[in-house]
């Protein structure tokens, strides 16, 4: 049944005012996570960082299973590490710290590497910008980090989410049920195999429990730049994360891995990831439909997974039409829908006619959305009945509508999102039918890029 392949939407868009101003992003996150089952997100799409979280939780098992007593001692020092989980997410965000330090240039440039996609990056450039960046503390706590929130936008946080769903841990970071215990097993060979991530770990394990487990600070530890630049150990640390992961390239045996995890090695998730790799050398945006039509012959002898790539066919073209008719009707041109009469009921027609799937009761606003569609009654109504629909999803989430339609007939807005020139008009839009959600490619294509 199809309401069975529908997950969750990707919270992290969906709650977003600015890009999802009809709710629609819950309904097509749920079709994507249908073929990449929530290993996926649109923040967390690349595979050296999704390798250097593994990397961290990999330190932090051995931590707890070899130096146990000496955890055991440190939890009890320091009052901020309240349970495990706290000093885990303390430690976390230290690590993460002094990745994001050893791809600045600021103090090791003897071994190149490849910045892109590293996370708080930016952020620590204005932070050395704005003051003396000698003067930053690195903190084992999950309450600090060089990003804001970054125990929620951090490595860690993009990417908790995806690496429960594929049995690292469970929320409160257990590494010890069955299921995690396989899949840490199956990390095994690449994490043996791969010298210099072997390097790092000894590197940090040693630098923790020597410098971090023993100090006598309150609350958490916590080292200053200026203190930890005279050191040794730290400057290893630096030189250890750009020899293991300052190339996007991971080991063979991890990308492989990754291959496994992320869904994308059979079913529909191999077929699209194929369909897309057709598409690498071309400029310009991923032709969304393209991709998913040529992914249908190669899932044509498998039934269930040749309906996740179908069901996102037959309803990308009404959500996109749905999303362009509110953004044009924001557009600060469009003041009277009488003026627009005529391409308005052109565009009503076609969004109404592109209801060629079977609505979902698991997907309440595609529900709502088909019932919108299909309404009778004049323009106006046609009009306020979309808006009021707007309006109900703007306020859910505690702000305001773009637009409103006045007695006149008139629209009176609020803010005006500009439309891309290639379909800036309705006569456009029809001509070319865009595709204005990914339903994952974007993030496959970054998850490509890296491996």
């Amino acid at each position: 049944m199809l309401t069975a392949l529908f997950t969750l939407p990707d919270l992290e868009l969906s709650q977003d005012s600015s890009v999802d101003p009809m709710g629609i992003s819950a309904i097509w996150t749920s079709y994507g996570q249908a073929i990449f089952k929530d290993r996926l997100t649109t923040i967390a799409n690349d595979a050296r960082v999704f390798t250097i979280n593994v990397f961290h939780h990999a330190v932090l098992r051995s931590l707890f299973e070899e130096y146990s007593d000496e955890v055991e001692t440190a939890l009890k020092h320091y009052s901020d590490w309240r349970s495990e989980f706290e000093m885990k997410s303390g430690l976390l965000i230290f690590m993460e710290d002094v990745s994001t330090l050893a791809y600045s240039d600021d103090f090791d440039t003897t071994i190149a590497v490849e910045k892109n996609g590293v996370l708080g990056l930016s952020k620590w450039r204005s932070v050395k910008n704005n003051g003396d960046p000698q003067g930053y503390v690195l903190r084992a706590s999950r309450n600090h980090g060089i990003l804001k929130r970054q125990i929620v936008m951090g490595m860690s946080g993009r990417y908790k989410n995806p690496l429960i769903e594929m049995g690292f841990f469970d929320r409160f970071y257990r590494y010890d049920h069955p299921r995690q215990l396989e899949t840490w097993k199956q990390c095994e060979p690449w994490l043996e195999a791969w010298s210099s991530v072997n390097a790092l770990s000894a590197l940090l394990i040693r630098y923790i429990r020597s410098e971090l487990f023993v100090k006598r600070t309150k609350g958490h530890p916590f080292i200053s730049l200026r203190q930890a630049e005279q050191d040794p150990q730290f400057a290893a640390l630096l030189a250890g994360y750009r020899n293991a992961f300052g190339k996007r390239a991971l080991h063979p045996l991890a990308q492989e891995f990754w291959l496994d995890q992320l869904g994308i090695r059979r079913g529909a998730g191999m077929a699209v990831f194929q369909s897309l790799r057709t598409h690498a050398g071309e400029a310009g945006p991923i032709p969304y439909e393209r991709v998913f039509r040529k992914a249908l012959p190669l899932v044509a002898d498998e039934p269930e997974e040749l309906i996740k790539v179908k069901s996102i066919l037959e309803v990308a073209p009404f959500l996109s039409h749905g999303e362009f008719i509110l953004r044009f009707l924001a557009q600060r041109g469009v003041k009277k829908i009488e003026d627009h009469r005529s391409e308005l009921e052109q565009i009503r027609l076609l969004w109404k006619e592109s209801i060629t799937f079977t609505s979902n009761p698991a997907l309440p606003r595609l529900q709502k959305l088909t019932q919108l569609a299909q309404a009778s009654g004049d323009l106006h109504e046609w009009v306020q009945g979309l808006l009021n629909y707007h309006a109900s999803i703007m306020q859910g989430r505690g702000g305001s509508a773009w637009v409103q339609l006045q007695n006149d007939s008139t629209l009176h807005h609020f803010y005006a999102p500009s439309l891309a020139s290639s379909y800036d008009t309705i006569e456009r839009y029809i001509e070319r039918k865009p595709w204005l959600h990914s339903y994952y490619l974007d993030s496959l294509k970054f998850i490509q890029n890296s491996l």
